[in-house]
């Protein structure tokens, strides 16, 4: 209703035009009292955004790292995969799990690789990496300075020359390169005669086949329970359903798929809704009963379902991080889950162990779960069972795993068996 509107409304109850007049005059003076006021209150709470704005600027200045995570408008010129890879060596740094770096973390990190620092070299280290002095180093202060912030400084360049060193050092010592491996397919898919046959580009160029069981190595950052990133083989790729597997009994152990009762096998309950694969040099000894399960091992490597947003192809060999582990029991034997993710993966920044799971892809790890427990029903077997509650276990609990089958799968090559 305009002011006209309400002036004509006032005319025709009161009956008279002065008291009409009194009326209107009374509301213009009114409303323009409650313009006034309404703009008094605009302009303070435009104040109070701007010292609110002003005060989270502050804050954001001020503000611990948390997890070594960034704010978004936090620039970098590394990739995914390469702040992933940085991580694992800030951790693998980190000796006391803190968070951050001191001057003793790096000398005794140093030491392990059979290259202690003086005392000298471990404060022009500290130097470069702290600045201000504070005597600690974390993830954010790690990271500009890798990515050159300190390239100016001559010891710099003296101390990543060195650090490049390190890090290879810290990844499988054998200098294995996991971008040189190629693979072959021979025969027909969806045949019997088909398999999937695993080659290494060497330094004169030439080919050599390898196993990717025996040969890929298990560790690609970091060993045994220090490990960080790990090579995983993908046998399935998701959304597909035909069983592909390592062929542990044919000699250089290519993929093939899987054969029962004279027929090519499929999982008949549905494509898989994850990339399904294993860690190289990992064994599940059948002879082995683990004490959490109760069950002794179910003869081959240990499998990890990859669950990042991306296909893989058969054969396809990528660097992955750990997140945890699923103790199955199929047939009355151990079969292990591990839970994993590439690094190079949009989520693998937001995904660091079982709980970030559960929380940043909610329902994903309930799925997996009934996925594994029901999938053989079809065939017309009963459901699997789990030890540990059914429970995804952690990061750590799982590294700790991975490193028993690796110790299993050593003790089958110390017996020159390359098929099992």
């Amino acid at each position: 209703m305009t002011q006209g509107d309400r002036s004509g409304l006032i005319l025709a109850c009161c009956g008279s035009a002065a008291a009409a007049a009194a009326v209107t005059a009374l509301l213009v003076s009114r409303s323009r009292n409650s313009r006034s006021l309404f703009e008094r209150e605009l302009e303070r709470v435009r104040r109070e955004c701007r010292h609110l704005r002003e005060a989270n600027e502050r804050l954001q200045k001020t503000l611990p790292e948390r997890n070594g995570s960034f704010d978004e408008t936090s620039k970098s010129t590394l990739t995914i995969a390469e702040i992933e890879t940085l991580k694992a060596v800030f951790d693998c740094f980190d000796a006391t799990g803190s968070g951050a770096l001191t001057i003793q973390d790096i000398s005794l990190v140093h030491s392990k690789l059979g290259e202690p620092l003086t005392d000298e070299e471990a404060a022009q280290a500290m130097a470069i990496l702290d600045p201000a002095r504070t005597g600690m180093v974390t993830f954010r202060q790690f990271r500009e300075w890798w990515e050159n912030k300190h390239k100016d400084f001559d010891n710099a360049d003296n101390y990543r020359q060195r650090f490049k060193l390190l890090r290879a050092k810290l990844e499988d010592s054998s200098g294995f390169d996991i971008t040189k491996i190629q693979t072959q397919q021979v025969g027909q898919p969806g045949s019997r005669r088909f398999r999937v046959k695993f080659y290494y580009k060497q330094k004169n160029n030439v080919l050599k086949q390898i196993s990717p069981w025996h040969d890929i190595p298990l560790f690609n950052l970091g060993t045994g329970q220090h490990a960080k990133i790990f090579n995983f083989i993908c046998e399935i790729p998701k959304w597909t359903r035909a069983k592909y597997e390592i062929a542990t009994g044919e000699l250089f152990n290519p993929i093939k798929q899987d054969v029962k009762n004279g027929q090519l096998r499929f999982y008949k309950w549905g494509d898989m809704m994850f990339n399904y694969g294993a860690f190289p040099q990992t064994w599940e000894d059948p002879k082995l009963v683990h004490p959490d399960t109760q069950k002794s091992g179910d003869n081959d490597p240990i499998d990890v379902i990859e669950i990042g947003t991306k296909q893989m192809q058969t054969g396809e060999v990528a660097p992955v991080k750990v997140l945890g582990i699923l103790a199955l029991i199929d047939d009355n034997e151990t079969d292990w889950k591990v839970l994993a993710i590439q690094i190079n993966d949009p989520l693998a920044g937001e995904l660091n162990d079982i709980d970030d799971v559960q929380q940043k892809v909610p329902g994903a790890v309930h799925a997996i779960r009934e996925y594994l427990r029901v999938y053989k029903t079809l065939e017309g077997k009963p459901e699997n069972s789990f030890a540990l509650d059914e429970e995804f276990m952690p990061k750590d609990y799982a590294v700790s795993i991975i490193e028993e089958t690796h110790n299993s799968w050593l003790a089958l090559r110390s017996g020159n068996k390359d098929t099992v």
